[in-house]
C-alpha cells in the first residue's frame, strides 16, 4: 500500500477498461448514445473482497449525477440509488448483464432487449 492506498494490478485494471470501453449501461437501457466518458461504480463499496470486480460503467449523470442531468430527469446511482434501481433494476442484476456483455459483444442487441425486457421499467429501447 502506499499512503493508505491499495495498489491495483495489472489484471484489475485491464477489467476495468474492459468494463468501461462498454459505455453508461444505463445510457444503454434507455437507448441513448452510450459511449460518452464513464467512470466505474463500486457497487458493494471499493474494499470489499472482489469490490474492484463489482463495477459497473456509468456515465457521470447516471454515477454521481450534475446539475445537467438532474435537470433533465436523469437518474443517478448516487443520491437516488432506490430510484436508480426501480428504473434499471437492482445492481446485481445489472453486474449480470455487464458479465454478459462482456461475454457476448457480438450478441450485444439480444442481451440487452433480453435484460431491459426481464429486469427494467423502461418502456422502450
Amino acid at each position: 500500500m502506499i499512503f493508505g492506498r491499495r495498489i491495483m494490478s495489472i489484471q484489475t485494471k485491464s477489467y476495468h477498461r474492459r468494463v468501461a470501453a462498454l459505455g453508461c449501461v444505463a445510457c444503454m437501457l434507455e437507448g441513448w448514445d452510450s459511449t460518452s466518458p464513464v467512470s466505474v461504480h463500486h457497487v458493494e463499496g471499493r474494499v470489499g473482497k472482489n469490490a474492484n470486480y463489482k463495477i459497473l460503467p456509468l456515465c457521470g449523470h447516471h454515477h454521481q449525477g450534475t446539475r445537467e442531468g438532474w435537470d433533465s430527469g436523469i437518474i443517478s446511482v448516487h443520491p437516488y440509488k432506490s430510484r436508480f434501481e426501480e428504473r434499471y433494476g437492482n445492481q446485481k442484476h445489472l453486474l449480470m448483464l455487464v458479465d454478459e456483455l462482456l461475454a457476448g459483444l457480438n450478441h450485444h442487441g439480444e442481451i440487452l432487449e433480453f435484460y431491459h425486457n426481464k429486469y427494467t421499467k423502461i418502456r422502450s429501447i
